[in-house]
């Protein structure tokens, strides 16, 4: 199994945005797309920041006054993460986990050949690894489950 099989599992479309973006224009990518993070890159497609809800939060809780006009000219660029932990698409799910739990993070961008191809979450990657024969409960889940 490759991460390629995770993306083709409910990929959503891919959202991406530049750097020199609007950080409020960002903020809005995000609400209108309902996603919690989105992957800034390049003319060439490549990953080179990610900005999540969390850097939208700080660049406000830090910069706001009462109309946040401190904020009107900030970019993508300003707030992103910009050292991009990536996982190429030929890399198996285990690589992607192992990558988010040594790098602390939720969202991993999927690159090929170095260029952005999708973004799988923790949650996705271990909805298909569930379904591996090493991660199957031992015994039944139903009776030990109370909803």
């Amino acid at each position: 199994m490759r991460i390629s099989d995770v993306l083709n599992i409910g990929q959503a479309s891919l959202v991406t945005i530049t750097p020199d973006t609007q950080l409020v224009e960002a903020a809005k990518i995000l609400r209108d797309n309902g996603i919690g993070v989105v992957v800034a890159v390049d003319a060439s497609g490549r990953p080179v920041g990610i900005l999540s809800e969390r850097d939208i939060t700080r660049a406000v809780a830090d910069n706001c006054d009462q109309d946040c006009q401190a904020l009107s000219g900030a970019t993508v660029a300003d707030y992103m993460s910009d050292n991009v932990v990536v996982c190429e698409v030929t890399e198996d799910p285990q690589t992607a986990i192992w990558l988010m739990a040594e790098y602390g993070i939720r969202h991993l961008p999927i690159t090929n050949r170095g260029k952005l191809h999708g973004m799988v979450s923790s949650r996705d990657v271990l909805k298909v690894m569930a379904d591996l024969p090493l991660f199957q409960p031992k015994t039944s889940v139903a009776a030990s489950v109370t909803l």
